[in-house]
Parts: structure tokens; sequence; C-alpha cells
């Protein structure tokens, strides 16, 4: 199985995918073979996703399936035909006026203000922030 990671590895690599893209579906794809192994049946494969939703968010269930479509498709290349899982909808949570301006109230730093103003204001995500 070692050999299998070692090629699921150099593939990603070589298609440039980022650090975090290749040790994400390096480990989902660890766990599918620890459970499963390559020459699993289709409803083996889907009852092992189906057991995965059932204790995880179903965003994370496509992401690993994902990760094992990519490591059948392109490592061992073979057809690989599960669905995602349908998505549930999900309304954002929003912060009352009252729940900013206390936020705001806490803050003492001026810059750390206009910091937390700025995304706030502008709506910006945390990845968005950073940069």
């Amino acid at each position: 199985m070692n050999e299998y990671i070692q090629m699921l590895e150099l593939e990603l690599k070589s298609r440039g995918f980022s650090g975090k893209t290749v040790k994400s579906y390096v480990f989902h794809v660890s766990c599918f073979l620890n459970h499963a192994g390559t020459e699993s049946s289709k409803e083996d494969i889907q009852r092992y996703f189906v057991g995965l939703s059932e204790r995880l968010d179903r965003r994370t269930v496509n992401l690993r399936i994902s990760a094992v479509k990519f490591f059948y498709r392109q490592v061992l290349l073979k057809d690989f035909d599960i669905k995602y899982m349908k998505r549930p909808k999900r309304i954002p949570g929003v912060l009352t006026k009252e729940e900013t301006v206390a936020i705001l109230n806490q803050i003492t730093n001026p810059k750390h203000t206009l910091l937390i103003e700025t995304i706030y204001g502008c709506g910006l995500r945390v990845s968005e922030a950073v940069c």
C-alpha cells in the first residue's frame, strides 16, 4: 500500500497541487486504503462513504470522495463512479449590531480596531484578511 501512496503523492506533485492538497489527499486515501483496499466493490466503497457521512460533515465526505476519485482515475487508471453526497443548505450566521459593537469595544489597540472594522465591513474571510 505504501507504493500506492507514493504514486499518488508523485502524481499530485507533478501536476502542481499545493502542499496542503497533497497532504490532505494522501491522508484521505491512506484512510480509505486501510479500510477498504484497492480491490473493493462499488457497494463496499459506497458503504464506506455512507458510514463516514454518519459521523462527519458531508462536505468532508465529499472531499474524501474527491481524493479517492483522483486516486482511482489518475493513479490506478480505473473507473470510479461514486457520486458526491448532497450538501445541506446552510444559512450563515450574522452578528447583530449590538454583538459587533460589543466585540469592537473590547479591542484596545487602534490598529486592531481598524483591522477588525475593515474585515467586518468588507465581509472578508480570514484567509483573505491574512494575505
